[in-house]
């Protein structure tokens, strides 16, 4: 049986700290159950493998940062529409033309007709 409540996300939070402090190839399943204080074996009943825990904890960090990106985009927009501003047409891009971090979650994350028009930024 693989979990998903409390006792999970305690797991989730301890590899993530080994895989932080010891890096991810030198943390063993049997380091993450001996700081859980349970046998090795045990936790595969919790995980299905080192692998799975590393992408729940990945998961669980892009959805944060997807919420909080989330949130700071409608905090600009309702503060540009009170104020009357219309948006920014600065775009951040890498040195190659290609979009940039901070693009890439803008247009993940807004509404299509908030989006700014894209421009070939090659063309120039």
């Amino acid at each position: 049986m693989i979990e998903t409540g409390a006792r999970r996300r305690e797991i989730d939070e301890v590899a993530s700290e080994l895989f932080h402090a010891n890096g991810y190839a030198a943390t063993s399943i049997r380091d993450i159950a001996r700081a859980l204080d349970m046998q090795g074996a045990s936790l595969y009943a919790h995980v299905a493998s080192k692998e799975d825990l590393l992408w729940a904890i990945v998961d669980r960090a892009a959805s944060a940062f997807e919420g909080a990106a989330d949130r700071a985009f409608e905090e600009t927009a309702g503060a540009m529409r009170s104020s009357g501003s219309p948006p920014s047409s600065r775009r951040t891009s890498s040195r190659d033309g290609r979009p940039g971090a901070v693009e890439r979650v803008r247009d993940r994350v807004a509404p299509p007709l908030a989006r700014p028009p894209r421009r070939d930024l090659r063309a120039s």
